[in-house]
């Protein structure tokens, strides 16, 4: 659910800067539990596909101890180029 969240914000960002998932160049995410992303990997792919569609761009997950919210498990960090005929 986290990721859904946390994915969904960057696209709903995305989308009101004019772009579209297919302008992601880079997505880096921050978990706090490496092992449980790994375990959910086919849910988190499910949800992906179902917010994005079948685009992937660069990725990186890297781990840390703890993150602003400490509920939070994951944070998304999304870089885009999108094409200045859609910039709003």
């Amino acid at each position: 659910e986290q990721f859904r969240q946390a994915f969904g914000n960057v696209l709903t960002t995305l989308a009101e800067t004019g772009g579209v998932p297919e302008d992601l160049v880079n997505i880096t995410m921050y978990l706090t539990d490496i092992p449980d992303y790994q375990a959910h990997g086919k849910e988190i792919g499910r949800v992906w596909r179902e917010l994005a569609g079948p685009v992937y761009p660069a990725m990186a997950g890297i781990g840390c101890t703890a993150l602003w919210q400490p509920e939070a498990m994951i944070e998304i960090l999304g870089v885009a180029v999108i094409p200045d005929s859609r910039l709003r």
